[in-house]
């Protein structure tokens, strides 16, 4: 065997000579390799390389998504979103790799997959009553007992607080820093692109002075594992804590809760706005003008 190339193997396709490299230029390795093939039986049976045209692949798996959401129940807006991943793969394609569909009637070929109607969100959030009884479910876990009240009280999203640095909560005060940072390499922002600064109101106060952030470290909030939350597993965690007494809430729920109770009390769906961040009144609107 030529050592400066890969050794090859010969079968035939419909008759016709084919070679396949065993991917290697070690003698023993190739031998190897041979052995198995002439073992599995498929010398002679291989399988020609498809022929489907990748756009036609992705057009088919868009649209068994879109079944999967009349037979097996999948969320819309999950199929939406993996339509959107999809699109950005051929943007990506079209933008840097001189990529050009052979349909001619997309640009990209997931434009032929439909968009699934997303229904209207169902707004859920925690009355007086919810809250306490929140509260004492999670009083159980410390950890969780105390993000949940700042989820509520404040207002922020699961990453808001998860990004909190110890030096950086002013509860003298009365300060929580939503900010864009870098920490040893990662960086994060907040979803609006916004830095802000929450206020602390009385009841949030009072959980978070008797609340003993972890010493010498960076994090103000820790995981079980000492290291900052991952979103998921803090939502994976609450879902544990809740399920036993027939909760459901979600950080989704909580951050609702905020504005509905602001709106309650009349006050100006202006200044909510502000406050939570929702980026536009409408959606604090739509969050609080409900029963």
């Amino acid at each position: 065997m030529d050592a400066s190339t890969s050794a090859t193997i010969i079968y035939y396709v419909n008759g016709k000579s084919v070679d396949r490299s065993l991917r290697t230029r070690n003698e023993r390795v190739a031998r190897d390799s041979k052995k198995k093939l002439d073992a599995a039986d498929i010398v002679g049976q291989l399988d020609e390389p498809s022929t489907t045209p990748i756009e036609v692949v992705v057009q088919d798996y868009c649209q068994y998504l879109l079944d999967r959401v009349v037979e097996d129940g999948l969320k819309p807006k999950t199929v939406n979103r993996l339509r959107e991943v999809l699109r950005g793969l051929f943007n990506f394609a079209l933008e840097h790799k001189g990529y050009v569909c052979p349909d001619r009637r997309y640009r990209n070929p997931v434009e032929g997959v439909r968009r699934h109607r997303e229904m209207a969100p169902v707004i859920t959030w925690l009355k007086t009553d919810d809250i306490q009884k929140q509260l004492q479910v999670l009083d159980q876990t410390p950890i969780l007992h105390v993000m949940g009240a700042t989820f509520i009280f404040a207002a922020l999203r699961r990453e808001d607080a998860m990004w909190f640095t110890t030096p950086g909560v002013d509860l003298d005060g009365r300060l929580l820093p939503v900010r864009a940072k870098t920490f040893r390499g990662e960086a994060w922002q907040p979803k609006t692109r916004r830095n802000r600064v929450v206020p602390i109101g009385e009841a949030l106060l009072s959980v978070l002075r008797n609340y003993e952030a972890p010493a010498n470290r960076s994090w103000f909030f820790l995981s079980p594992g000492g290291t900052r939350w991952h979103p998921d597993n803090f939502s994976a965690a609450l879902r544990q804590a809740n399920e036993p007494h027939g909760l459901s809430w979600s950080c989704l729920d909580y951050r609702h809760t905020f504005g509905s109770h602001l709106a309650q009390r009349g006050m100006s769906l202006f200044n909510d706005a502000d406050d939570v961040d929702y980026g536009e009144v409408t959606i604090s609107w739509a969050a609080t003008n409900h029963q």
